[in-house]
């Protein structure tokens, strides 16, 4: 499939015309002018609240309820004004300015307003070890949306290595209070990726998707990283690094 300014070779892998090719995970973020590509898997679920049924994919068991976040923890707020939700990444993530990235595995979901960290080189190509998006996630049963949105990610995303399993996890009901104090409901879900056969690639990812139900449908936040394997240099994603991305989701007006 191809990208927007080059050839799309799975999660993340991204040729630029001309050569040198450019590789990564399953998006390609411009940071600095410099394509950031992401190798982790994300997920989502969200509480059936009576939405029809969407695309094929994994349905979501009980849920736990979490505490409503009431103000944006320190770092680099990332805003989708067309979708209306926000989060934040930490120190040395970089937003940018990339094109929306779309998954072949998932028609009819874009995901915008991207932010990357940990840029690297292997064998002529390029990676990173993180990265965050969001967007408006397709009409259907939220739980489901969420799961469909995490295996999607996690499919899409690790397509370089020869072995590759996602498994997603069980959703837990989440609220959010957005910058206009309205409280909102939602789902969250994480989906571990394993990888094998690839120098390049991590052999572990992680994928955490947030979903929030917002007065004409959801939105979602996904966050993807690297938590084992690949090169020493830059270091994999600190775990606590990424649900703190994913617990900063939150809708803005």
């Amino acid at each position: 499939m191809t990208y927007p300014g080059g050839q799309y070779q799975g999660l993340g892998l991204f040729d630029e015309p001309p050569p040198p090719r450019r590789t990564g995970r399953i998006a390609a973020v411009a940071v600095a002018a410099v394509v950031v590509i992401v190798g982790a898997v994300v997920a989502v679920v969200l509480l059936n609240r009576g939405d029809d049924g969407g695309g094929p994919g994994p349905t979501t068991g009980p849920t736990t309820t979490a505490q409503p976040t009431t103000e944006a923890p320190p770092g680099e707020v990332v805003a989708n004004e067309d979708a209306h939700v926000a989060y934040t990444v930490p120190d040395g993530w970089v937003a940018s300015g990339g094109d929306p990235i779309t998954l072949p595995s998932m028609s009819g979901l874009s995901i915008s307003a991207l932010a990357g960290s940990g840029e690297y080189a292997c064998e002529g190509r390029d990676y990173s070890r993180g990265f965050a998006g969001s967007g408006t996630a397709p009409a259907g049963e939220i739980n489901k949306v969420a799961s469909d949105i995490a295996h999607a990610v996690g499919t899409d995303g690790y397509t370089g290595a020869s072995g590759l399993e996602v498994s997603v996890g069980t959703p837990k009901a989440v609220k959010r209070t957005g910058d206009g104090g309205a409280g909102v409901d939602g789902v969250q879900v994480e989906a571990t990726v394993t990888t094998s056969g690839s120098a390049c690639l991590s052999t572990r990812g992680l994928v955490v998707v947030t979903v929030l139900r917002v007065a004409d449908g959801l939105r979602f936040v996904v966050v993807n990283g690297d938590t084992e394997g690949g090169p020493a240099d830059p270091p994999p994603v600190d775990r606590a690094a990424l649900l703190a991305v994913a617990d900063s989701a939150r809708p803005i007006p």
